[in-house]
């Protein structure tokens, strides 16, 4: 419904290490009930309640970052890390998701988490250009 829910309303927020994002959006923003946010935004509203936690998009919205943007954010939330996808294909990433955050349950460290899904699915995260911004 709103950031604002995830944030103040959902007791378990806490507790969550992946927060899976699946609304559409272009460029630097992403579409939840009718609004655009920025990454910025977001930044903003998140700001140091993302502590370890890793923001995934599916490809509903195009992850581009430039790396000052990705920097900002993951300094003003606390975030491990940002992932999601640069193509928009005509797939959705479900499917490469799952296997994803199946692999976060192996791997703590991201670098060896990516290693390791690229290993497996390289055809696929090529494709869809995954990218993980840490």
């Amino acid at each position: 419904e709103s950031l604002e829910t995830l944030l103040y309303t959902d007791r378990d927020f806490k507790h969550y290490e992946v927060i899976y994002f699946a609304f559409e959006g272009s460029n630097n923003n992403i579409e939840i009930d009718g609004y655009l946010y920025s990454f910025e935004e977001i930044a903003e509203l998140f700001q140091g309640k993302l502590n370890g936690k890793i923001l995934h998009f599916a490809n509903t919205k195009e992850l581009n970052l430039d790396q000052e943007t990705a920097e900002y954010f993951l300094d003003v939330t606390g975030a491990k890390a940002i992932s999601g996808y640069v193509n928009h294909t005509p797939i959705l990433s479900t499917i490469l998701d799952f296997h994803y955050f199946g692999l976060y349950q192996e791997y703590d460290d991201v670098i060896e988490l990516v290693e390791n899904l690229l290993e497996k699915h390289y055809a696929l995260c090529s494709t869809m250009g995954f990218r993980l911004y840490y």
